[in-house]
């Protein structure tokens, strides 16, 4: 019986702000179909058309009370650094489902959001998009990332400065993790030379190997990375268990490349197959699930590596 709502509903809208907030955030659709549903009174005969009145007359103040007091368009909040998702488009249908970064206030005028775009979007976007409030489906926390010197790794979550300009600013481009389908970016945090680089950081040097002759940049060679932040170009998060099981796969990848240096010169085509299969999203979840087991809860989903099947 939602008539009685309207009797309970009108005195705590009043009364607490956050209540205002969700109600508008979360009942707003559910008001407009049943205020639609008893006004059509077609459907129901000549049933208490008095109430189908009351309820549409009803919902229509409630309405016009809410948006004056309750901007929808700031509930949550968004600012300069939040992670946000995106949905709903209809022009630009590839983008739903997208992470992007806000990287501006939103247009009062126009009510869009000026944000930047994660992952092979980026690229075809550089300047980013405005897009509606309406088509930010949800609003997420900081984006996870990994501290990284030597073997020591924590979790960290990036800054609103960083988020915002994930790759573009001084971030790395980890070649193999992008092939086996973890667009992973590396930042150096402070530079070293050849006397300060620590003693053993194969972690983060095996992330930055060439794929084809499975050695790091000169410059890495020499100098070392020291302490690094890694993160996931897409936006998505990225952790230190995840960073283990990256590294895993890694170690594996080192070792063939010994063997695939002998098949070089007498099967070079071979080698290659053989090379180029060991680094796609499939090997990498194949060999994952092997080491870890299938019952384990995968942080690789199949789906955003589209061509992942069952072996």
């Amino acid at each position: 019986d939602l008539s009685r709502y309207k009797l309970a509903a009108p005195p705590l809208l009043v009364q607490r702000s956050d209540v205002r907030e969700w109600v508008w955030a979360q009942s707003t659709v559910l008001w407009r179909c049943a205020a639609l549903c008893f006004a059509d009174c077609t459907n129901f005969g000549d049933t208490e058309p008095s109430l189908a009145g009351s309820l549409v007359n009803w919902y229509t103040n409630l309405s016009h009370h809410m948006s004056s007091s309750v901007d929808s368009s700031a509930t949550p909040a968004l600012t300069v650094g939040s992670r946000v998702k995106l949905g709903n488009l209809q022009s630009a249908t590839e983008l739903n489902g997208v992470i992007a970064v806000v990287v501006g206030d939103t247009d009062e005028a126009t009510g869009r959001v000026p944000v930047k775009l994660t992952g092979e979007h980026a690229a075809a976007r550089p300047q980013g998009i405005r897009v509606k409030r309406g088509n930010v489906v949800a609003v997420l926390g900081p984006q996870q990332a990994v501290n990284l010197y030597t073997f020591k790794a924590s979790d960290v979550q990036l800054t609103p400065r960083d988020s915002q300009f994930v790759p573009a600013d001084k971030w790395l481009k980890c070649p193999v993790p992008n092939l086996l389908g973890v667009p992973l970016v590396m930042k150096q945090l402070a530079p070293t030379t050849r006397d300060t680089r620590p003693r053993n950081e194969s972690p983060a040097v095996y992330l930055m190997i060439d794929p084809v002759s499975g050695f790091a940049p000169n410059w890495i060679l020499m100098n070392g990375l020291g302490a690094v932040l890694l993160a996931r170009s897409d936006g998505l998060d990225f952790t230190t268990s995840q960073l283990w099981e990256l590294h895993d796969y890694m170690c594996h990848l080192i070792n063939c490349f010994s063997n695939w240096a002998e098949m070089r010169d007498e099967h070079p085509a071979a080698e290659k197959a053989e090379r180029e299969a060991a680094m796609t999203p499939t090997a990498f979840q194949r060999y994952t699930r092997s080491r870890y087991g299938r019952g384990r809860t995968l942080w690789l989903l199949c789906d955003m590596m589209p061509a992942c099947h069952e072996p």
